[in-house]
C-alpha cells in the first residue's frame, strides 16, 4: 500500500470516529438537558384570534454548564402546524445543576384557523351560524374546542452546540 492510500485511511479513520463520536455526544444531549412545557394557558380572546401562551422550563441536571440557544418553538395540532415562534440566535448558559423558564411563548390563533382545523377534525361546527355567530360560538366553548384540537408543542434548540428537538402535548 502506497504512503498516499495509508494517508486517506487515516484521515477517513479520524473523520469516522469523530462523527461517531458526536453521534454519541447527540444521544448524550437529551440526558445532558430537561425541558417542560410548563402553565400552557389561553390569553385574550378577541375576534380575530386567541392567544395560547406556554412558558418553556430548562433544567440542567449536570455538572457542567449547557450553552443554549433559544429554542425554537411550534404549536400543532394533529400533526398540522398552526403557529410558531419567530427564529432566534439568542444564546445563554445554564449553569451546572440549576433550572430557568424563559419568558412565556404566546402564539395567536386566528380564529379562520382554529375554525378550518375543526372541520378537519370533522367537528359539528353549526353549518347555519354566520362567520361572526362562530366566532362567538368559539369564545364561549373556547375550552372545550381547544381539547378537541389535542394541541402539542414542538421545541428545537441546540444544546453545547448540538441539535435537540422533542414534541409535548398540553392540556388546559
Amino acid at each position: 500500500m502506497n504512503i498516499y492510500a495509508k494517508i486517506g485511511l487515516t484521515i477517513l479513520a479520524i473523520l469516522g470516529g469523530s462523527k461517531l463520536l458526536s453521534a454519541k455526544r447527540a444521544l448524550e444531549v437529551g440526558n445532558d438537558l430537561n425541558v417542560n412545557i410548563i402553565n400552557p394557558r389561553l390569553g385574550k380572546a378577541s375576534f380575530n384570534d386567541i392567544e395560547v401562551i406556554v412558558d418553556v422550563q430548562l433544567q440542567n441536571p449536570t455538572q457542567g454548564k449547557l450553552h443554549i440557544i433559544q429554542p425554537f418553538v411550534q404549536l400543532f395540532s394533529h400533526n398540522t402546524k398552526l403557529a410558531s415562534t419567530l427564529v432566534s440566535n439568542k444564546a445563554f448558559t445554564l449553569k451546572p445543576l440549576s433550572q430557568t423558564t424563559l419568558d412565556p411563548f404566546v402564539f395567536k390563533l386566528g380564529f379562520t384557523t382554529i375554525l378550518d382545523q375543526l372541520q378537519k377534525l370533522n367537528y359539528d361546527i353549526p353549518s347555519d351560524y354566520s362567520l361572526f355567530k362562530k366566532v362567538t360560538w368559539l369564545i364561549a366553548n373556547k375550552n372545550q374546542l381547544l381539547s378537541q384540537l389535542k394541541l402539542s408543542v414542538k421545541y428545537t434548540t441546540q444544546v453545547n452546540g448540538l441539535q435537540y428537538s422533542d414534541t409535548e402535548y398540553i392540556n388546559f
